[in-house]
C-alpha cells in the first residue's frame, strides 16, 4: 500500500526518496524492491527507489541476501532496461547486480536463470 501511494508521486524525486528511506525503516529492502519494481515507468521514481535499495542494501546487505535472488536480479535488471538512457540508474544497477553476483554461486546461477 505504501509503494502503490508513492506511485501517484513518481515525478518527483527527493519526496519518494525520503518517503522510502521511512519506509524502509519500517519495513525494510523487501519493501523497496517493491518499490523499485513499481516505479519503474517513471525515471525519477526509478532513481529514488534505486538510490533507497542501494543505500540499504550498504547498511544491510544480510537483508538483501535474504531476499530470493532470481527476483531481485529480475527487477533490477528489468528496471535498469527501462531506463537505459539514464547512466547514473544503469551504474548503481550495475553495482548492486555485481555485489550480488560476487555473493554467491547461488546468485551467479540466478544470473544464468535470467539469460
Amino acid at each position: 500500500a505504501i509503494v502503490q501511494a508513492m506511485s501517484h508521486h513518481a515525478s518527483d524525486e527527493r519526496l519518494l526518496s525520503a518517503a522510502l528511506q521511512a519506509a524502509d525503516e519500517i519495513q525494510g529492502v523487501a519493501l523497496l524492491l517493491n518499490a523499485v519494481e513499481s516505479l519503474r515507468g517513471s525515471a525519477p521514481g526509478t532513481r529514488a527507489a534505486f538510490w533507497a535499495f542501494r543505500q540499504a542494501s550498504k547498511a544491510r546487505w544480510l537483508e538483501v541476501t535474504g531476499l530470493c535472488p532470481q527476483r531481485v536480479l529480475s527487477v533490477l535488471l528489468a528496471s535498469a532496461e527501462a531506463h537505459r538512457e539514464d547512466a547514473q540508474l544503469l551504474s548503481w544497477g550495475l553495482e548492486l547486480v555485481s555485489d550480488l553476483m560476487m555473493e554467491s554461486a547461488e546468485n551467479r546461477g540466478a544470473s544464468a536463470e535470467l539469460g
